[in-house]
């Protein structure tokens, strides 16, 4: 298979629906039909466009897909900060998932049961900047996906 670019990849994506990105981007990365750059510029883009994209691979998929990325600011490569201050809304038990906010305001209405999703409280976090993946405010989310793996997280309501 050869490369495909962004916008070849992304109007796939689009034709079988938002939450179809996931699986087509795992696809594509074992095939190595996105180079690197793409896959930097496109990985982001369909986390944010599924509604639990989480859920949709196994947590080794992600992490070997994560392994070829920049870390971007909205679809930009940048350099991540030393260290940031992210809070999450929800059950406890989902604390340790991979979706974080700079935005306290947000991360209440999660823990308020924003969505549909089961309330919770605000959980905060001191994120090291090699465990942030990417950040995109395309939902006006202020949203981090950061590795939370042995993560010190503290729930504060």
């Amino acid at each position: 298979m050869g490369q495909l670019t962004v916008e070849r990849f992304m109007s796939t994506v689009l034709a079988d629906g938002r939450n179809s990105g996931p699986e087509k981007l795992y696809d594509a990365w074992l095939d190595r039909a996105l180079s690197n750059e793409v896959l930097t510029i496109v990985t982001p883009r369909v986390w944010s466009l599924a509604e639990y994209p989480q859920d949709a691979l196994e947590e080794d998929c992600w992490e070997g897909i994560f392994g070829d990325v920049e870390y971007t600011v909205d679809g930009s490569a940048a350099k991540p900060p030393d260290s940031i201050t992210l809070f999450r809304g929800c059950a406890p038990e989902l604390s340790g998932r991979w979706s974080w906010t700079s935005n306290r305001a947000v991360a209440l209405k999660f823990a308020d049961g924003m969505y549909g999703r089961l309330p919770g409280i605000v959980h905060v976090a001191e994120v090291p900047g090699y465990r942030l993946r990417f950040f995109d405010n395309g939902r006006n989310e202020s949203e981090y996906v950061i590795d939370t793996e042995s993560l010190e997280i503290v729930g504060i309501s």
